[in-house]
């Protein structure tokens, strides 16, 4: 089974406006997944909810859970009990970000091959 059909599934919705970004919300929780190529990014208000949505992915999927985020996408992410401060490390933020851009929105690859056809006809 399609990873994302798994989840849509479970009861996650793809946000309308990032496919790579899905929610689920039960009651006044709510879980967040975003996917970046082969990364995945889980967030919620409920630990007890991520470990056991963690626990039936690893089940349906080959994956392996590399606990607390530290960097993603090129953001240095830090936490403690109280915080999570996310600071850009600019070199990555800037090659992180261009993918992504590339990834999800198509038209600017296709413009990128575009003008490098035209640089040299």
């Amino acid at each position: 089974m399609k990873f994302s059909t798994y989840i849509q599934h479970m009861g996650f919705h793809r946000c309308p406006y990032d496919q790579s970004l899905f929610s689920h919300h039960q009651g006044s929780d709510i879980i967040m997944l975003l996917i970046y190529v082969d990364d995945i990014l889980i967030t919620g208000r409920s630990p007890s909810k991520i470990r056991s949505f963690i626990y039936h992915l690893s089940i349906a999927f080959h994956m392996n859970d590399l606990g607390d985020v530290h960097f993603f996408l090129g953001l240095q992410i830090t936490q403690d009990e109280l915080t999570i401060t996310v600071t850009p490390t600019y070199y990555l933020c800037l090659i992180g970000s261009l993918q992504y851009l590339i990834l999800t929105r198509p038209n600017i690859y296709a413009v990128n091959n575009i003008c490098q056809v035209m640089q040299h006809p």
